[in-house]
């Protein structure tokens, strides 16, 4: 670009950078105060316009990790620990926020006392640093610091992730004596799996192994898949750090972007390396895990949940079918397939013919596979109450069974559109297997769930029902098809090691039940089936 250009867009984004408050020393930074939900704390910060993703906004992640650092009664749940001081050395000696934007929580470690702080990013322009020296001059006034306190206390510099770690000026004295930070932050810098193996890198070796943390603030965004963000604490786990503590803190959407609901949730994880004191003392073995297994979209989705969850120990898959009997909706000869390209073992547990206490047979079931595999944790897709139950059928069952068998259910209650979304998104390859009227008819056996199909559903939805149906008390479609109106078969995914082939005869199998639909998932006037031949 030209100087004559770059004056122009200058002159441009001046013209628009509307200032929330007094205006700072430069004309693309605005300065803002930040007041924590307590009231007691308040921080001034500030944007850089003309450094899109590098300061030029407030991230949610930053605001949730600024508090959980400044609020004691919300600092004991971001480090997993009441004993603060004895296991982290609070207040820290030494910290590094990578990626620091707007910085809020490097400026509360700052204002609990840290000794020693590096403020990180990525040089795109002088403006972002310009941002940081404003911010870090306006505090320290506000705490009544020296010139020297702040110099002693404060360095900003520029630091692209995996390069140079060595220069991160801690201070000659840390270096003579290789002294590692206490504290790593990263606020919503791992939306892009392109960097994750780089700021890695940084961490692990910045960070000291004996007592250091790395707190990692993050959303989702739309055009991301979550697997791919989670992806970043594989490689951690690689580099021999362990999740420590985790929580989550629900927004009202992310500020400014209208458009990315999904940015609302923040999730913070807490690392240290395997060897550190926090390890050791919070370290234990993950449980060995089996998926309650049809081979559709949601237990799909609910075995990538668990895949990245550190505390599982995904092993087997297990399915609950009746003896003598086809399991048409979901064949087993397609729940085979699956079973060899995820190289998790299928587990059958038959129900005998004749069985009138189905919950019995199941808690019998799970103390078998229990004792005989060592499996502690059932995970389900289920995501809401079937029918007029009262309660959830497998986390019955695990507490019926006793011997602290427990039930996981990462979908539980989730927003319907959001969990096609994502199997759209993560890549999953999803075929109707069994459909119901009066929403379907055949033509939806062996179709992809894909973005039409998606939105042929909510249209169907939307269109609402008929007075006639209303009448006869049909319920309204759910999208997920929570009330048996449809049932999937997956046949790609994020964790399969190849495609699911089986062979389908054109014509589906059809039945009708003339039942009537009411929201049963044993009732329909019609149903079709996929056919394998």
């Amino acid at each position: 670009m030209s100087d004559t250009e770059d004056e122009y867009q200058r002159h441009f984004i001046r013209s628009m950078f509307a200032k929330d408050e007094e205006d700072g020393e430069d004309d693309f930074v605005s300065q803002h105060t930040w007041t924590s939900s307590d009231g007691c704390h308040h921080l001034i910060f500030h944007l850089a316009c003309m450094a899109p993703g590098h300061g030029s906004s407030l991230w949610n992640s930053s605001d949730c990790i600024a508090e959980h650092l400044l609020i004691p009664s919300l600092r004991s749940l971001l480090f997993g620990s009441e004993n603060i001081e004895e296991n982290i050395k609070w207040p820290p000696n030494r910290c590094i926020e990578f990626g620091a934007g707007a910085a809020l929580p490097g400026l509360a470690l700052l204002k609990q006392g840290a000794k020693k702080v590096v403020f990180t990013d990525r040089y795109v322009n002088e403006e972002t640093f310009d941002a940081l020296r404003l911010s870090v001059d306006k505090n320290s006034k506000q705490w009544g610091w020296s010139d020297d306190d702040a110099k002693k206390r404060v360095v900003i510099q520029g630091h692209t992730w995996g390069e140079d770690v060595d220069k991160l000026s801690l201070d000659e004295e840390a270096r003579e004596k290789e002294c590692k930070a206490d504290v790593l932050i990263a606020s919503d810098c791992i939306y892009n799996p392109a960097y994750h193996e780089a700021l890695m890198k940084s961490a692990s070796s910045c960070i000291d192994k004996t007592s250091g943390i790395f707190i990692v603030g993050y959303s989702f965004h739309m055009n991301v898949p979550p697997s791919q963000v989670l992806n970043f604490f594989d490689i951690g786990t690689m580099l021999d750090f362990e999740v420590i503590s985790e929580f989550k803190k629900d927004y009202d959407g992310q500020r400014g972007i209208e458009t990315d609901k999904k940015r609302g949730a923040v999730y913070v994880k807490v690392l240290a390396h395997k060897d550190s004191i926090h390890c050791q003392s919070v370290h234990q073995p993950p449980e060995i895990t089996a998926i309650s297994w049809t081979g559709g979209k949601d237990c799909n989705l609910a075995l990538l949940y668990a895949h990245h969850n550190p505390s599982l120990d995904v092993r087997y898959l297990i399915t609950f079918r009746p003896e003598g009997k086809p399991f048409r909706a979901h064949p087993l000869k397609f729940m085979e397939a699956q079973s060899e390209s995820l190289c998790l073992e299928l587990l059958h547990c038959i129900i005998p013919e004749g069985t009138t206490d189905y919950m019995q047979v199941y808690v019998d079931k799970l103390r078998e596979v229990r004792d005989k595999y060592s499996i502690k944790v059932i995970v389900t897709g289920d995501m809401d109450l079937v029918g007029k139950m009262e309660w959830n059928w497998i986390e019955r069952c695990c507490e019926q069974s006793g011997g602290g068998m427990r039930a996981y259910l990462p979908l539980w209650n989730k927003d319907r559109s959001e969990c096609l979304e994502e199997l759209l998104m993560e890549g999953f390859d999803i075929v109707y297997s069994c459909v119901k009227a009066p929403f379907f008819d055949g033509s939806w056996i062996n179709r992809s769930l894909d973005r039409d199909a998606f939105d042929e559903m909510k249209a169907i939805v939307d269109r609402g029902l008929s007075d006639e149906e209303v009448e006869r008390g049909v319920k309204p479609l759910d999208l997920c098809g929570e009330r048996g109106e449809y049932h999937t078969m997956c046949i790609d995914g994020p964790l399969y090691n190849k495609r699911v082939v089986v062979e389908v005869n054109r014509e589906p199998l059809r039945e009708d039940l003339k039942t009537n639909w009411q929201g049963n998932i044993h009732n329909a006037d019609s149903i079709w089936m996929i056919s394998l031949k």
